[in-house]
Formats: structure tokens, C-alpha cells, sequence
């Protein structure tokens, strides 16, 4: 599930001394970037926002490392695998290279409008669908020998204690406003705000110039401006499923979610750990991790996580592989019945008639398995 796009840059005294994610840069690039290196601590990996390869930001406290976690509606397919095998052998090798133990910490969004339309279908309630599919997918992220995080947080287990006040204080700031159906974040507001030090879109420039937005089943009339995305969904008469807030009854929006359980954790960790980096898959980019750096920036008054680390798609028969195109094959089916090889090119390509998957793992030095 590896491609060329994820690389290990040689030292002298570590084999693996550097991660590079995404587009391959030429040997002397290469050559200039382990110049650079001068510390056996020393880790570097691409960064979506800057597009550059860069070092683990620096600071005095250990690094905490969040990653988007799974929507619990469905089956974890192989594109899944490949984002978090990759994001695995990521963190073995920065635990193996840093003095001060890393915090891995990733979210579960157990509620939305996909897992409620899955439980109408099934006829489960919402919950107990989301918890069946969240059992599973650790299930096959074990059967893949991919590390647990050391926080795991549910969103709704999140609602009261973190997204409601999360969302009080952006409304509360001017960047949030009450509508029908939901509160929607200002991106106007937040662009003329906090202009001098950011942009609304930094991550990824070119989806967000052509104004090209999800209405996660909201009316897109009532927004102010079309860029702007529901932070909370009030409550419809056919769903069962709600919390309390000072607005109305309803449920987060999808972008919310990371943001405010980050802001959460780095309370819970501010004595040891500081959030440095933030992983998922690239089509998490626009809208999702755009969004979240808004939401996050205008909550902070001030610059958020700046490393981003971003997986290639997998695709099958020349299309992403995803649950929503249903041209997904699960983990559970491939580990039991498929082969599958792993391409030379990024992103990655899926062949269920090609040779054995190589042992990825047993690649890797010994310090880097457990």
C-alpha cells in the first residue's frame, strides 16, 4: 500500500533519518536537504502547507500528533489501509528518533449525516451502527499491526464538554452566525479579521479559488457567503439523534469536530506536549483541513498547527477508491481472499490478480517493529 511518493532518506549512522510524503524530490535536493542534518534527532517530512520538506517544528515540549480517524458508516477499505500503514511506519520512525515520547492522538466521527442515513438503512440506531463499524475498523487496523493512538476521542462523547463552548466562542468573536437550519462560520469575517497574519484557503489555494463547497445537506441560501460551512445542524423532525445547545438542538457539522477535540486535548497535555502536526488523507485537504485551520485560527486569534502531513489516494480501475463511489474493497475481504502489489508511481494502484504484498514491516529495521 506504499508507493514511491513515501520515502527514507539515508544517513550515515541511521538508516532511516528523514521521512519525505507526497511529490519525489531529484537526488540533489536530496543531497542539499541531508546537508542539513545535523543531529541524529534531527526528523524531517513534507509539509503540505508550506510544500516544503521540513523539520518536526521545534519547542521545549514533546510533539503531539493528530490524525482525522475514520467516519464509522461502513467497512475500512484499502484506501483507508493505506493512509494509516503509512501514517504507522511515520510514527515509528519519529518515536525512534526523538529524545521526548510523541503523543498520537486521533478522532472517531461517530455521528453524521452518513452514519444516519447507514442506520435508517440497516434499521439500527445511529449509535450502535457507528459503534459495530468502530469496532471493526480497529480490528483491521490490528490486523495490519498499525499502532493505536494514545487518545481516541469519540465526537460524541465531545459534544457538550468541547464543540458547544467551542462554537459559543466563535460566535462570540464575530466568526459564527445563527440561521434556520444551523451556525455557519463567517468566512468573510474571518478573512477581513485576521488578514494580516492568514488566508482563508492557505492549504489548498486552488479548490478553494473556485468556491467549490460542500452544503453537507444544509441550505446553501441561507449562507452570507458561499464559502462559508455549517458548524452546527439543528435538528430535523426525522432525526432522533440530538444534543442541547444555547441555539437549538441538533449536532456538530463534520469540520467542527477536529478542531475543537485538538483545542481539547492540548488543555488536557499542555504541561508535556504541544500539536505540531496534523495527518489524514489528501482528499481531507478542501474542505475538511481548510476548514478546520479557519475555525481554529479564528478561534486562537492566532496561527494553529503549521505542519500538515497528507496520503495519496489509492485508486482502482483508475477511479479513488471510497465508500461513497461504492468501488471500495475492504480490509477484512482483501486480507482474506486478495494479493496485492505495491506501484512504483503515486498514487497508488490496486490489482487484485498481482503478486504477493510484501511484508512491509519486516523492511524496516528492528528498533522501528513492535
Amino acid at each position: 500500500v506504499l508507493s514511491r511518493s513515501l520515502r527514507f532518506s539515508l544517513s550515515n549512522r541511521l538508516k532511516y533519518h528523514s521521512i519525505e510524503l507526497q511529490s519525489p524530490v531529484n537526488a540533489i535536493r536530496r543531497r542539499e536537504l541531508s546537508a542539513k542534518l545535523n543531529s541524529e534527532n534531527d526528523v524531517t517530512i513534507y509539509n503540505s502547507l508550506s510544500k516544503e520538506i521540513e523539520r518536526l517544528p521545534e519547542s521545549n515540549k514533546a510533539i503531539a500528533w493528530y490524525t482525522c480517524g475514520p467516519t464509522t458508516y461502513a467497512p475500512a477499505h484499502l484506501g483507508h489501509a493505506r493512509t494509516y500503514v503509512c501514517i504507522d511506519i511515520m510514527r515509528r520512525v519519529l518515536e525512534a528518533h526523538v529524545s521526548k515520547p510523541p503523543l498520537f492522538t486521533m478522532n472517531i466521527t461517530d455521528i453524521d449525516d452518513k452514519i444516519m442515513k447507514a442506520a435508517e438503512d440497516t434499521g439500527e440506531s445511529p449509535l450502535d451502527l457507528a459503534r459495530r463499524y468502530e469496532r471493526e475498523f480497529w480490528e483491521d487496523m490490528d490486523s495490519l499491526n498499525c499502532l493505536r493512538p494514545h487518545v481516541v476521542a469519540r465526537v460524541t462523547e465531545r459534544v457538550e464538554s468541547d464543540i458547544v463552548p467551542y462554537i459559543e466562542t466563535l460566535i462570540d468573536k464575530g466568526m459564527a452566525y445563527d440561521t434556520e437550519d444551523g451556525i455557519y462560520f463567517n468566512v468573510k469575517n474571518f478573512s477581513e479579521k485576521m488578514g494580516h497574519f492568514s488566508k482563508y484557503g492557505k492549504l489548498s489555494p486552488h479548490a478553494t479559488s473556485e468556491h467549490t463547497v460542500e452544503n453537507e445537506g444544509c441550505d446553501a441560501n441561507l449562507k452570507r457567503d458561499q464559502r462559508d460551512f455549517v458548524l452546527w445542524k439543528k435538528q430535523k423532525s426525522t432525526e432522533s439523534v440530538c444534543w442541547e445547545a444555547p441555539w437549538g438542538k441538533g449536532r456538530p457539522g463534520w469540520h467542527i469536530e477536529c478542531s475543537a477535540i485538538i483545542e481539547s486535548i492540548q488543555q488536557q497535555f499542555e504541561d508535556t506536549h504541544y500539536f505540531s502536526v496534523h495527518a489524514g488523507g489528501v482528499d481531507l485537504k478542501f474542505p475538511h483541513h481548510t476548514n478546520e485551520i479557519a475555525q481554529a485560527e479564528a478561534y486562537r486569534g492566532g496561527e494553529w498547527i503549521n505542519h500538515w502531513v497528507h496520503t495519496g489516494h489509492l485508486h482502482i480501475d483508475g477511479l479513488k477508491m471510497s465508500k461513497s463511489l461504492k468501488n471500495f474493497i475492504s480490509i477484512r475481504d482483501f486480507m482474506g481472499k486478495y494479493d496485492m502489489s505495491s506501484s512504483t508511481e503515486s498514487p497508488g494502484t490496486y490489482t487484485a490478480t498481482t503478486s504477493q504484498l510484501p511484508d512491509l514491516y519486516s523492511s524496516l529495521p528492528a528498533r522501528y517493529r513492535r
